[in-house]
């Protein structure tokens, strides 16, 4: 100690070097067992090693479902156009014929994630010709009343808020100018309209300058938007022949291709249509083959078909064709001791048979043998 110099005896004894005498420096001792420790450490762990199999698992899920689910087409029938609109057509006899619908649903191969076809189309053949337009301009402006003589059915600015605001919506299309929209979005009509997909929008073309040409454009066009991978419109009524439906159909794949061609060039974003299907308002639906007639297929006199009007109901035995046709499919099978569960789509040959048994029926089940019998035989010999 004394061959030690003043700093160094200092700093062993623990004694400032200015005399000032001080507690002894301890070592720092845990006060704590350090088990808690490691467990916090693992608990750490556990829940990092879930939060990555959990993104794993998402990331997977995200991988197998990316598009969606698509049939195989080997397992689905394929009918010609014109064999469709007569199988079609078995189904909705005793229909008005402007009254019922041909409908198209076009599949698509694309992915789930991404943006959608909306548009709207002016088809060769209008299937809807009564469409009411709504215009949102002021009535005596210049825009106001190129809209009326262009066949608007409602046009104006407050006094049309007003009746829209109170939920008497009575027009199928709405329309305005971009001046307008300020006042549209302050007077709360966005509420109204865009749940029922009526708010004007610069991408659907409902936002313009030329107001006459977009309302004589909508008077005869419908519009369409793709809903889960499928496209669906009405492409024409129940008495349209087949050439005005291939035209309808042909120009909605057209403008189709057109948008998702549109789409892959600007996005980079593939749709590819998959298949199409044909059904009606009451009928099932048939998938396409793409051909205008098959190789038996035989093209009927669609304008000149009667309709079952004023006919009695007692002789309705078997309500549309196709009832009859289930009915006496089921009968048949019965009486094989063959319980039927799935009744196919009817033959020609099924079709003869169904409609003798129906007349059978009638004959045997009712006595009107008038005016009912008259309208009822050259209904049933249509196919």
């Amino acid at each position: 100690m004394e061959s030690l110099c003043l700093s160094c005896r200092a700093l062993a004894l623990n004694i400032p070097r200015n005399g000032l005498v001080t507690r002894r420096i301890q070592p720092a001792i845990r006060a704590f067992s350090t088990t808690g420790s490691y467990r916090a450490v693992d608990n750490k762990k556990k829940a990092a090693d879930a939060k990555r199999k959990l993104k794993q698992k998402e990331t997977r899920k995200k991988k197998k479902f990316a598009t969606y689910k698509l049939p195989d087409l080997k397992d689905i029938n394929k009918y010609s156009l014109v064999d469709a609109m007569q199988y079609i057509k078995a189904f909705e006899v005793g229909r008005n014929p402007s009254q019922v619908k041909f409908d198209v649903a076009i599949r698509l191969r694309t992915k789930k994630d991404g943006p959608v076809l909306r548009n709207q189309i002016k088809l060769p053949y209008a299937v809807k010709t009564d469409i009411k337009v709504c215009v949102l301009v002021p009535a005596e402006s210049k825009q106001g009343k190129a809209a009326k003589a262009a066949g608007a059915s409602l046009v104006g600015e407050e006094e049309v808020f007003d009746i829209i605001k109170d939920g008497k919506i009575d027009f199928d299309r709405c329309i305005t100018t971009p001046e307008m929209l300020p006042k549209i979005q302050k007077a709360g009509l966005p509420r109204v309209l865009g749940p029922r997909g009526l708010m004007p929008s610069v991408k659907l073309g409902t936002v313009t300058d030329n107001i006459a040409a977009s309302v004589k454009a909508m008077m005869g066009g419908s519009t369409y938007r793709e809903r889960r991978g499928v496209v669906r419109m009405a492409v024409g009524q129940l008495g349209f022949t087949p050439e005005q439906l291939r035209d309808n159909v042909q120009a909605l794949i057209a403008q189709l291709r057109k948008e998702s061609n549109a789409l892959l060039e600007s996005s980079g974003f593939n749709k590819e249509i998959f298949d199409v299907v044909l059904s009606s308002t009451n009928a099932p639906a048939f998938s396409l083959s793409g051909d205008f007639r098959g190789n038996n297929s035989q093209l009927p006199k669609w304008d000149k078909l009667p309709i079952l009007e004023n006919l009695p109901e007692r002789t309705k035995v078997g309500g549309i064709l196709y009832r009859t046709y289930r009915q006496w499919a089921k009968h048949k099978a019965a009486a094989r001791g063959e319980p039927i569960q799935h009744v196919p789509p009817p033959g020609p040959d099924q079709l003869n048979k169904a409609k003798r048994w129906l007349q059978r029926r009638i004959q045997a089940k009712t006595s009107t043998t008038g005016q009912a019998q008259q309208v009822l035989t050259p209904q049933l010999n249509m196919a």
